[in-house]
């Protein structure tokens, strides 16, 4: 198993295991959604080598962490 497919598991495993939620709040959503923006570029950053893992994981846990709000 490569780094890249290391970290697809780590992404789908803790996105299968957040509960469902529909968010209401428009400033939440537009947060939840700057949040994942934020994570795909550290995402493309770690792939070109321009991260490190810790960036990723910080990034994952902030974006997760704002959909539980």
């Amino acid at each position: 198993m490569n780094i890249s497919e290391n970290l697809k598991k780590i992404f789908l495993d803790r996105i299968k295991a957040m509960p469902y939620k529909v968010q209401g709040n428009h400033r939440i959503r537009r947060m939840n959604k700057r949040l994942h923006k934020e994570f795909d570029k550290t995402w493309v950053k770690l792939e070109k080598g321009e991260a490190t893992m810790e960036e990723w994981t910080k990034a994952l846990n902030k974006w997760l962490q704002s959909e539980l709000i």
